[in-house]
This record gives C-alpha cells, structure tokens and sequence, in this order.
C-alpha cells in the first residue's frame, strides 16, 4: 500500500541566534495527511537536498508499514 507524496516543500527556515536554521518541511500524501518534519540546520545545509531525503524516507516508511 504505497503513499505517495504529492509535494513537499519547506514552510519555514528561520536563522537562530548561533547561526543555525529552524527549519519546518511540510510532506503532503495522496490521501491528504500532512506530515510536518521539524528540525535545525547547520548554517550551510542544503535543505533542499535534506528535504528530498526526508520525503524519500517518509515514502519508503509509509511503504515499509503500508
């Protein structure tokens, strides 16, 4: 029972004070659920790649669990 994501994107990525990032990525699934992932980012992260991977994994574990 696979889950595809129809989007993911970031919905927000704010500066902190020691120079690392708040980011929030939003994954949206087929069935309409939204699974918001939170974390911080080092002042240089590609977050777009990080964000991919986190929608690959989302993907592989809702395949994995179905």
């Amino acid at each position: 029972n696979n889950m595809p994501l129809l989007e993911s994107k970031i919905v927000s990525d704010i500066p902190q004070i020691d120079g690392r990032r708040s980011i929030q990525e939003q994954h949206t699934h087929d069935t309409g659920a939204i699974e918001d992932v939170f974390y911080l980012a080092e002042p240089n992260d590609d977050v777009e790649m990080l964000l991919t991977i986190h929608a690959q994994r989302i993907e592989q574990e809702f395949a994995d669990h179905g």
